[in-house]
């Protein structure tokens, strides 16, 4: 009896149980609870109301790389929790938005049309083999068309990450460009040495010259400034005034501006802006540079026969960024060219707070020259390797960071109180701000792009990085620090840290006792050099050989530290982490060993008053409280049933089964594929090679259309939803107006079509995960019956993309040459086996762009297209083919292609010929190849292709693009 009521008891609660938990599954999704500490799940105050500001719809197009992200390393790990968070986040976003907000989530696999999407707009493809890229990105697209994008979601600035996508969404909601007005005393403007860091900023803001001469400054978002020299004292008053009223600002100052060739021949090389920053509690050391032995970058010397480092060239990593704002937070390498110190003075107002943007590690410190007018003859591109110590010797080693930016902010209080025209502060509702950089170098071309091993710089992104925080609404403040997803064991990386720096230490002791020998060594090679009598080169070779031996024992040392530093943080974290592990458990079985014997105890008290059958026996009350339950789980357990076949009708609720259960593959030879209009017409010839009907018989891809035909003989109902025709128009199924179609027929031999079987497609069902589907009755009319199917093909777009052909298949290697020709102008490009290019044509002072040109090189490797038509289309007839592109291929084959342009379209015409360039070539050879070059022309002679857009715009190419200015 007991038994019996037990199981009817756990029967009830299960019934009860599991009717909750399918109907919060559906009633309750937008309930949720944020457990974590630092609420990092629930969008900030500033981020709901930029989504309650939308007032048009916005579609988040989020591409993570889900199946390549399998066989990311074990290090890049990271990136699949960071997934789920992100995921997380953006479903947070378009919960919030009333459905202004639609999200897609996108998995853009190899050669893909959503591979080429994610390209075109600039998502980045971080390289996991030779084949296979990741992509992890956002792109926001506005009904009016205005797209902006989120490149790359990096773990590691996670805390920023809600300010990243509240500032897109902000930037794409905004009703305009923002305006940035730029003063300076250097030509960056000019056609000749323009600085191109104004170009790439001009892709998303206005850039606005203003005159160093200005009396007020209007009409502008942010104001810049880079390298004032000279101002005009009203020049300066409307700076202030520009800055007091709430305006952003940023100012590029330096002690020494390399890059400003005037300046240093009128013996003017520092930027003159203390008497504006000064009062409110920063200044610039005019006599200073910022030095640290750590980050100072290796150049070549000698004329490029030795490698040395450059203290003046600063490479900034890690901690020399503030992590705590968004500005500068998980900032990749920038380099800086003669870096100036910035000094936060006492007093300062107590309305404006200063914080550090940029600085050295703690063992950087200030540096100058006895002569400033050494700088001035010292060409920074051939420098010699007593330079080098030259710039070493001045620079000790420091105890603290050296700040080479600061970002102030709040209510500024004019310079001019004076002046009755000025406004005095800062309006209370409002905050200024302002961002000063101690280099100017860190823009110029020389500098920004590229560090002395070609490798890329965070220059660039920095700087749009600070003005994105400094034009941030007051809505994205609390946006721009976020709790973090991970937990990490925080004494373990205490005592981590504590290890790595010990090793710090010890490897800077040991390389300290190099110091007494290197200068001895250099004082012995001056005089050697210079003929002394004190010394001799015998002495000279000893000091050498000591100094060797002693550094070999040094590197040994070092290698050693390094070795034990290793173990040690090793040892550190297993042994924590295994405390760790042991102690939850450990703690949650005493407490399960206490309860059985605390059971056990109340057990024996207990066991005699349970011996009678009458004790498990229902009282009325216990009878009343069983019936209650039974009628709630009936009543749960209904309401989930009736609520899972609404709409539904007859005992076919559930159909589960094969789609197209008549459909054999052999007998298909025509399939016509149909998207609201638009239609692709495939046809099979006697062989069984499929044709696009509608593109003049162009060849399909074979194995595209087998993919597609296998993909729906495998396609399984879910669920029968309705047959009511009334029911047919909200789901996109009407008889004249389905979402897509896709018909299999059967030719016979008089040409007649005859109807296999046939699908329409409509909305896709929330409910069910799946897409509403009628199908066709061999008459070809329509089935009254809907149902859902999951993983129904996308059959259009892959009916679309059936004419994808690759034009021909090359590598790197394959291409020797290509040749550019645009009216009068003939560019040569060739390559050599490193892939290394070598251009002619160029004008004499032209500044090749080796990236673009480098992509017009490579083009053809695996070059496809979008569409074709046949030669004699008429609707291609006015096509005015007035430019080609030669490549010259290692089969001494050239590859020559026609282009021409038509309402932003770009068309291309191929055609091949045999031109051999090795003398050695055999008479067979000649004629294999001869043959082949005949079968390219033949297939392509009938052909009119179009390009997409990224191909179309890079065979397109200007001379003009082609350089840098």
């Amino acid at each position: 009896m007991k038994n019996i009521r037990l199981i009817l008891l756990f029967v009830l609660i299960g019934i009860i149980a599991a009717s909750l938990i399918q109907l919060s599954q559906k009633y309750t999704s937008n309930i949720k609870f944020d457990a974590t500490e630092e609420k990092i799940y629930t969008l900030t105050d500033g981020t709901t109301e930029i989504i309650k500001n939308i007032n048009k719809p916005i579609t988040l197009k989020f591409y993570y790389s889900q199946k390549a992200s399998t066989k990311l390393r074990d290090q890049d790990r990271s990136y699949t929790d960071y997934y789920y968070y992100i995921h997380s986040l953006l479903a947070e976003y378009a919960s919030k938005s009333n459905g202004m907000i639609k999200l897609e989530e996108i998995d853009p696999q190899r050669f893909s049309p959503e591979e080429e999407d994610a390209i075109r707009f600039g998502i980045y493809r971080a390289p996991i083999n030779q084949d296979e890229g990741f992509y992890f990105g956002l792109v926001a697209q506005s009904s009016l068309g205005r797209i902006d994008t989120i490149a790359h979601f990096h773990p590691a600035r996670q805390r920023h990450v809600e300010y990243d996508i509240s500032s897109l969404i902000s930037r794409l909601i905004g009703s305009q460009r923002k305006r940035i007005g730029v003063i300076t005393s250097m030509p960056i403007f000019s056609r000749e040495k323009g600085w191109v860091f104004l170009s790439l900023l001009n892709k998303r803001y206005d850039i606005v010259q203003i005159s160093p001469r200005v009396t007020e400054i209007k009409d502008v978002d942010l104001l810049m400034l880079i390298h004032p020299r000279r101002l005009a004292p009203e020049t300066i008053f409307a700076i202030d005034q520009f800055i007091v009223k709430g305006n952003p600002c940023m100012m590029f100052v330096d002690p020494f501006c390399v890059a400003d060739e005037q300046g240093r021949k009128l013996n003017i090389g520092y930027s003159q802006i203390n008497r504006l920053t000064g009062p409110w509690g920063v200044e610039l050391l005019t006599d200073f540079f910022a030095g640290d032995r750590q980050l100072a970058q290796e150049v070549t010397v000698d004329r490029g026969t030795n490698y040395g480092q450059l203290i003046p060239l600063v490479g900034l990593n890690g901690d020399c960024f503030n992590q705590s704002l968004a500005a500068t937070a998980n900032m990749a390498q920038i380099n800086l060219l003669f870096p100036g110190v910035l000094r936060k003075l006492d007093p300062k107002p107590e309305s404006i707070k200063i914080e550090p943007l940029l600085q050295t590690t703690p063992q950087g410190s200030p540096w100058k020259v006895s002569d400033p007018r050494q700088l001035q003859k010292i060409d920074y591109l051939k420098l010699s390797g007593y330079q080098l110590e030259d710039f070493q010797r001045v620079l000790a080693r420091g105890s603290k960071p050296v700040p080479m930016a600061y970002y102030l902010h709040g209510q500024f209080p004019s310079n001019f109180p004076d002046n009755n025209n000025a406004v005095k502060a800062t309006p209370p509702d409002k905050e200024s701000r302002l961002a000063v950089f101690a280099d100017v170098d860190m823009l110029s071309n020389e500098v920004a792009h590229f560090d002395s091993q070609g490798q890329p710089l965070s220059n660039i992104n920095l700087i749009e990085s600070t003005i994105d925080f400094l034009l941030d609404s007051d809505s994205l403040i609390a946006a721009r620090n976020r709790g973090s997803f991970t937990r990490p064991f925080i004494k373990i990386q205490e005592l981590q840290a504590q290890a790595q720096q010990q090793a710090i230490n010890d490897i800077e002791n040991i390389k300290a006792q190099l110091i007494p020998i290197a200068d001895e060594l250099r004082a012995i090679k001056r005089k050697t050099l210079a003929n002394s009598p004190d010394v001799t080169p015998k002495d000279y070779a000893q000091k050498l050989n000591q100094y060797r031996v002693k550094e070999a024992e040094v590197i040994r040392l070092i290698r050693q530290i390094e070795l034990d530093k290793n173990q040690q943080i090793e040892t550190i974290g297993l042994k924590w982490r295994n405390a760790n592990m042991f102690i939850a458990p450990a703690f949650i079985l005493l407490i399960a060993i206490m309860l059985v014997f605390y059971r056990r105890i109340l057990y024996m008290r207990q066991v005699n008053s349970y011996l009678s059958f009458a004790a498990f026996k229902l009282s009325p009350r216990q009878y009343r409280d069983l019936a209650i339950l039974t009628v709630v789980a009936m009543a749960m357990s209904s309401l989930v049933f009736f609520d899972n076949i609404s709409n539904t009708k007859g005992d076919n609720y559930v159909a589960k089964g094969l789609l197209l259960q008549g459909l054999d593959i052999d007998n298909v030879t025509l399939v016509q594929v149909s998207n609201q209009g638009i239609s692709s017409t495939i046809v099979f010839d006697a062989d069984g090679n499929p044709y696009l009907k509608n593109k003049g018989n162009y060849p399909a891809d074979a194995k595209k259309v087998n993919e597609m035909l296998a993909g729906w003989l495998g396609i399984q109902t879910v669920s029968f939803i309705t047959d009511d025709p009334q029911a047919h128009e909200a789901m996109s199924l009407s008889d004249n107006n389905p979402v897509q179609s896709i018909k299999f027929y059967n030719l016979d031999e008089k040409g007649d079509k005859k109807l296999i079987a046939g699908v329409l497609t409509g909305k896709t069902s929330e409910k069910a995960g799946g897409v509403f589907v009628r199908l066709l009755n061999p008459d070809g009319s329509q089935d009254n019956n809907v149902y859902v199917a999951n993983d129904v093909p996308t059959s259009f777009a892959k009916a679309q993309s059936f004419m994808e052909r690759h034009i021909l298949y090359v590598t790197e290697k394959d291409i020797i040459s290509a040749e550019f020709k645009e009216g009068e102008n003939h560019i040569r490009l060739f390559s050599d086996i490193q892939g290394n290019i070598t251009p002619r044509g160029f004008a004499s002072e032209a500044k090749v762009n080796f990236i673009a040109c480098r992509k017009l090189l490579y083009l053809p490797i695996e070059m496809a297209f979008i569409d074709v038509w046949p030669t004699d289309d008429t609707s291609i007839k006015d096509l005015d083919f007035n430019r080609s592109v030669e490549y010259c291929l290692v089969d001494q084959m050239v590859l020559k292609i026609d282009l021409a342009q038509r309402q932003g379209k770009v068309y291309m015409r191929c055609s091949g010929r045999f031109e051999p360039i090795d003398p050695d070539i055999t008479q067979g050879q000649r004629e294999q190849m001869e043959a082949a070059t005949q079968a390219f022309n033949t297939y392509h002679r009938r052909w009119i292709y179009q390009l997409n857009d990224e191909q179309g715009k890079i065979l397109s190419s200007t001379v003009e693009t082609l350089t840098e200015n």
